[in-house]
């Protein structure tokens, strides 16, 4: 028989995954809300990061660590696959050490990936008996490169954890030994709304969906999709190809759905969730595209969309027909480097059709504005294939308004393939990682506006000549 026996080098290719920390801390979050507990603390120092929960504590500590090992908590836990510990401590460091307490055990243990990195031996682990409460606090050590969570990390994990602490179980940061609970982030309110209950496939869905308020803003969305005690994902799965723009609510999933290996996204029944979704909520996204949409913003939207999906299937086509990998990025067609007013453009959109309101566009790349309380320019939505581009942001409002769509062009094509670059499941990406994250990427994310050039464009005067001038020497 053949020996099929994982290279011990796999391990170390997990450790370069490149996990952020939201993703490596909520799964272990994950675990010890699974587990029963109702508190998490994450205590940061200098090269560790320690996470303690107060649930059941581990029966088999090994099977935590080993690959393959699995823990299921009666079915009912989020740990679906048996990764979530591995993941957080591969993609952290070389180091963890672990010690829980289970049925009045106490068990310890150290391992380092770079001791086992020759065989698939490592130590074993110290039992002992004990009075302790059951619990379970683990301990990343971090390598050489490996940065600290930060403040935006913890922001991302009270979003995340939002329906968690609305039913009463804490997640507790440790800063220079002072507790800081992280607080739910509630949803925003709503000029109206639709409320309902369905099943898809069998499976439990709850919406609330609705036109936020004029003030109100989403942290992220526009649509975030729950399970138990957590957000799985926030897109605009639901809205297939209208604008989100003044749209946001929370989805509720019942027992039974399949998510992605890190919880991050779902797994199955997305078309039918869609189709369940868009039918009851597409009067609103009618009424809402009417209120938050006028025509040059509309007439934006459709250039930006032909010049990014020109622009993509050129890199495609280069692609094919050339044995290395292009370089650099591709230049957009339609506008030859000038900026464009929209009142000039023609597209023509095969098959694309206006009804009631509605706007089917064609497939491919889409193009949307949003409005979100963060400071990033804008965001890629990978289920249904959108850039989304913060009007919040003034670089982007600026350049809207003007309208330049060198800029904009820039912007949608920078943050598309900034997460192609950072998402290598399958996709070409537009340019080599090294190249990009030294050059468009850098730039576009550290473009700065000061209160007297927006003001200069809101009140006629432009401030898209200085906004070429940059991206172009990019």
């Amino acid at each position: 028989m053949a020996d099929y026996t994982p290279e011990p080098h796999y391990m170390l290719s997990m450790a370069n995954q490149g996990l952020p920390w939201w993703k490596a801390l909520a799964e272990l979050i994950d675990n010890g809300f699974d587990a029963k507990g109702n508190r998490v603390e994450i205590t940061v120092k200098s090269r560790t990061v320690t996470i303690t929960d107060n649930g059941r504590g581990m029966a088999d500590v090994m099977k935590s660590i080993r690959l393959g090992g699995h823990c299921p908590v009666n079915g009912r836990g989020l740990g679906m696959y048996g990764v979530g510990l591995k993941d957080a401590w591969l993609s952290s460091g070389d180091r963890i050490d672990i010690a829980t307490v289970h049925g009045g055990k106490k068990t310890s243990i150290t391992v380092d990936i770079r001791d086992i990195s020759a065989t698939w031996q490592g130590p074993d682990p110290v039992v002992t008996d004990s009075t302790e409460k059951p619990g379970t606090m683990i301990v990343l050590h971090l390598r050489p490169g490996r940065n600290t969570p930060s403040d935006d990390v913890f922001r991302k994990l009270a979003l995340i954890f939002s329906p968690a602490i609305v039913q009463g179980l804490q997640i507790v940061r440790i800063v220079n030994g002072k507790s800081k609970p992280l607080a739910a982030i509630p949803l925003p309110e709503f000029s109206e709304s639709v409320q309902d209950s369905f099943e898809v496939n069998g499976k439990a869905v709850a919406l609330h969906v609705g036109i936020l308020k004029p003030e109100s803003r989403m942290t992220e969305g526009p649509f975030c999709f729950a399970y138990r005690h957590r957000i799985i994902d926030a897109s605009s799965l639901g809205a297939k190809s209208m604008s989100c723009m003044a749209m946001g609510g929370m989805i509720t999933l019942g027992d039974g759905w399949e998510f992605t290996k890190n919880k991050d996204g779902i797994a199955e029944n997305c078309d039918a969730l869609e189709d369940a979704i868009y039918s009851r909520i597409k009067h609103l996204l009618i009424k809402a595209n009417k209120m938050a949409m006028d025509v040059q913003s509309d007439q934006i939207r459709t250039e930006l969309e032909s010049m990014v999906n020109s622009a993509v299937d050129e890199a495609k086509r280069e692609a094919r027909h050339s044995t290395r990998e292009s370089q650099g990025s591709v230049k957009p067609t339609g506008t030859r480097g000038k900026r464009t007013k929209a009142s000039k453009i023609h597209i023509d959109l095969p098959g694309s059709v206006v009804e009631s309101g509605e706007q089917v566009r064609r497939r491919g790349v889409r193009i949307d504005w949003c409005q979100i309380s963060s400071d990033l320019i804008g965001k890629y939505d990978s289920r249904t294939n959108t850039v989304n581009m913060n009007l919040e942001h003034p670089f982007v409002a600026a350049a809207k308004m003007t309208p330049n769509y060198p800029a904009l062009f820039a912007i949608a094509f920078a943050v598309y393939s900034d997460w192609l670059c950072t998402h290598k499941d399958g996709h070409r990406t537009m340019f080599e990682v090294d190249d990009f994250g030294s050059t468009l990427g850098r730039l576009i994310k550290g473009m700065k506006f000061n209160d007297d050039k927006t003001r200069k464009a809101s009140s006629g005067g432009s401030v898209s000549d200085d906004v070429s001038e940059r991206v172009c020497s990019a």
